[in-house]
């Protein structure tokens, strides 16, 4: 059972979600959009049971998490927060796990620190040198530009959020999901300055020309690196990926999962990934 923890950083103090022996290599696990720290209960116990310290923090924003006091949710901020949160812990080095926003933030972290991150898991977010040939896919992600509209949060929050409601089938469409995955999301949104936080990520995109750096470059780490064949991604742009990893690159793909596909696949997703880390120590 993951036990509750505060992780005081330079700049939040952030809730999180741990497991596993406090001396074990650390795990941080990092969750998207629309989701919070729950989206990790199935891979923290795997985690811990093969002897990993397993961290999943709520993200900046994300109640109970408090909402950034400079309003700064750029994807770089996103990544130094992984650092920070590394560093608050004690570790001088991490395994990185990821998906939407979190992938992004691990992108943004690796590029600034990567002596800190070696190894890291990424799903349902291809490498952005990969996605830069795709620019047509862009238009399947129209919330990121609903969520700039000044009435997006009173839309989302409509109808006992709606919205989020069809963004799982949409992003997951062979995914009946339980209501019961979906209510920690609801009720952490449900604090308007959480709802604001959340959106304030894609809001953030209009900065992306003073972030290129830290994503156009390659990746230095070695990466697992997953797709679902239902996710609005197609799994060939994660193998084109592949080759933007200087540390190497496994692509995994899960036939039948969407963009939630560890929520999806849990045993599928958790097993291989506590295999690969399980094998990459080896080869360290």
């Amino acid at each position: 059972m993951a036990d509750r923890i505060q992780i005081e950083t330079p700049t939040l103090t952030f809730e999180a979600l741990a497991d596993g022996p406090e001396d074990g290599e650390l795990v941080l696990c990092l969750h998207g959009f629309p989701d919070v720290a729950n989206s990790w209960d199935a891979l923290l116990p795997k985690l811990a049971a093969a002897g990993y310290r397993a961290v999943a923090p709520w993200m900046r924003g994300y109640h109970p998490t408090p909402p950034a006091a400079d309003g700064d949710y750029r994807m770089v901020r996103l990544g130094q927060d992984a650092i920070d949160l590394t560093e608050a812990l004690g570790r001088s080095k991490a395994v990185l796990v990821g998906y939407d926003w979190g992938a992004t933030a691990i992108y943004t972290a690796v590029a600034q620190r990567p002596d800190l991150f070696d190894r890291i898991v990424i799903s349902a977010i291809p490498h952005a040198r990969a996605m830069n040939k795709r620019p047509l896919l862009l238009l399947k992600a129209w919330h990121f530009a609903y969520f700039q509209l000044p009435w997006a949060a009173r839309s989302v929050r409509k109808n006992n959020f709606a919205l989020l409601d069809r963004l799982f089938r949409q992003w997951s469409p062979n995914w009946d999901c339980p209501e019961a995955e979906i209510a920690p999301v609801k009720e952490a949104l449900s604090h308007p300055e959480s709802l604001d936080a959340a959106l304030g990520y894609y809001r953030a995109l209009k900065k992306w020309f003073g972030q290129r750096k830290v994503l156009g470059g390659r990746t230095d780490a070695a990466c697992l690196l997953f797709a679902g064949t239902a996710d609005l991604v197609p799994p060939s742009v994660f193998q084109d990926s592949a080759q933007y990893f200087n540390g190497g690159c496994e692509v995994v793909e899960l036939e039948g999962p969407g963009h939630f596909l560890h929520r999806e696949a849990p045993d599928a997703y958790g097993d291989k990934v506590v295999a690969w880390l399980a094998a990459t120590a080896q080869a360290q």
